[in-house]
């Protein structure tokens, strides 16, 4: 039979959790080892201080996280007449006794350092500033603040250049070419509607401004084709919409 996902599908849809798996098994074997010689004077902030910098692998994953959800997605809707994939997962939930999907799986590695750095912040909150362990569970949770920061920041960039691409198809050359917005260093920022005049149809218009990191882009709907209009380039230039484009 053939199989349920290739295996170019399965590394898309785990990226290196295998590696993220091998690091949390890295940091149990240390903490138990250190709980199971435990007195009062013992540390713990230390463990986490010296392991922090393996837990930046969580960034490869949250890079591949949309990758990873759009692949699942494709598998499930090319399943759809002989549901052995759902199935299948479905099978592995019973046997695991889960109570989660594997779209509610995907998620947790990306969910697990804020969970660390509660977990640093509890065990600081009831250490007394006079022991031991305190500066290092400080140093803990700033080192792992860091580390979610840069895991959230990086969902936020993915995010961002994603978006790039979604306007991109949304607006296309007055002649019906794409405009050519994608471009490796650009990332969308936000966008808003607005009202603005159009000396060209003497006439004010709704028109929608996408905002990106270096590019503005207005754009307004055709009112005979639905389409939009690109009206106003890269900040420098000239400040009077002029149209260059349709989508």
């Amino acid at each position: 039979p053939a199989p349920l996902a290739t295996a170019a599908q399965v590394r898309t849809l785990f990226s290196n959790v295998q590696a993220i798996r091998n690091t949390n098994r890295m940091l149990l074997t240390q903490v138990r080892t250190r709980v199971g010689q435990w007195d009062a004077r013992s540390l713990l902030g230390d463990v986490f201080v010296r392991m922090a910098d393996f837990f930046k692998i969580y960034i490869e994953y949250a890079n591949n996280y949309d990758a990873a959800h759009d692949e699942l997605d494709g598998l499930l809707a090319a399943d759809e007449s002989g549901d052995a994939f759902v199935r299948f997962c479905e099978a592995m939930e019973a046997r695991d006794q889960l109570d989660l999907g594997l779209e509610d799986l995907l998620i947790m590695p990306v969910q697990r350092l804020p969970r660390y750095v509660m977990l640093l912040e509890t065990l600081l909150k009831y250490t007394p500033a006079a022991h031991p362990d305190h500066t290092p569970l400080t140093n803990a949770v700033s080192k792992f603040q860091e580390i979610s920061q840069l895991v959230n920041d990086t969902n936020r960039e993915v995010e961002q250049r994603r978006l790039v691409f979604e306007v991109e198809k949304a607006v296309v050359w007055r002649d019906g070419h794409e405009p050519g917005i994608v471009a490796p260093h650009r990332i969308f920022e936000r966008h808003a509607a607005c009202d603005v005049y159009l000396p060209a149809e003497n006439r004010r218009r709704a028109c929608t401004l996408f905002l990106f990191n270096d590019l503005v882009l207005l754009t307004v709907t055709d009112e005979r084709t639905r389409s939009s209009r690109h009206l106003v380039g890269p900040p420098g230039a000239a400040s009077s919409p002029t149209p260059a484009a349709d989508t």
